[in-house]
């Protein structure tokens, strides 16, 4: 899968979508349902590009086709534990079911905390990005308990490796129309708003 060029956004906003549907009767009893699961997104914006780095990326925004194509984004700063105890991967230890919020990760360091609130963990067979709900400290033999903040869209078998660090979200963009700002010297501004794909 493509990779959209990792160049340093001058600002990055992440935010979530989910789908949700409400309900009210005439006795004022509510009732919400939910369709899916919660989907990452993340408004970029790139500022004052050169001329070469400008164009590639307009070239990869362009061949994505509006929201049509499908590609691999690296969030800055968000792609890596801010924790320097989280190694790049780990492995999930016990089998989890879909719709399970807590597993074991194990081959963490032992006896600190590993992972904090917030931090992103992508599963070897999941395209889906998770978030951590909070942090997680491991034992002396180096696994810990993670509480994900959204349910698992599947199941994970004892083994599959999770990824902590240099973590991609699997995206496309929001809208159909993009724009380009080119100003003398030919310095390039751009922004795009992304959404998850699975």
């Amino acid at each position: 899968m493509a990779q959209m060029p990792n160049f340093p956004p001058a600002s990055l906003t992440p935010g979530t979508r989910d789908t949700t549907f409400s309900s009210r009767a005439h006795s004022g009893r509510s009732q919400s349902r939910r369709i899916g699961t919660t989907l990452l997104t993340f408004d970029v914006a790139w500022s004052s590009l050169d001329r070469a780095k400008g164009q590639q990326l307009w070239a990869f925004i362009q061949a994505q086709n509006g929201r049509f194509g499908r590609f691999e984004f690296q969030p800055a700063l968000l792609c890596d534990s801010a924790n320097s105890h989280a190694p790049a991967m780990a492995t999930v230890r016990d089998a989890a079911n879909s719709r399970q919020r807590t597993l074991v990760l194990s081959g963490l360091p032992a006896s600190k905390t590993v992972l904090n609130a917030g931090d992103y963990v992508r599963f070897g067979n999941h395209s889906k990005v998770y978030a951590l709900a909070a942090d997680a400290v491991s034992d002396a033999s180096g696994a810990a308990a993670v509480t994900l903040t959204w349910d698992l869209i599947e199941p994970l078998a004892a083994g599959v490796s999770a990824k902590l660090r240099g973590i991609t979200v699997r995206c496309s963009l929001q809208e159909d129309t993009q724009s380009l700002n080119v100003r003398p010297p030919f310095r390039h501004d751009i922004s795009v708003k992304l959404i998850e794909e699975i």
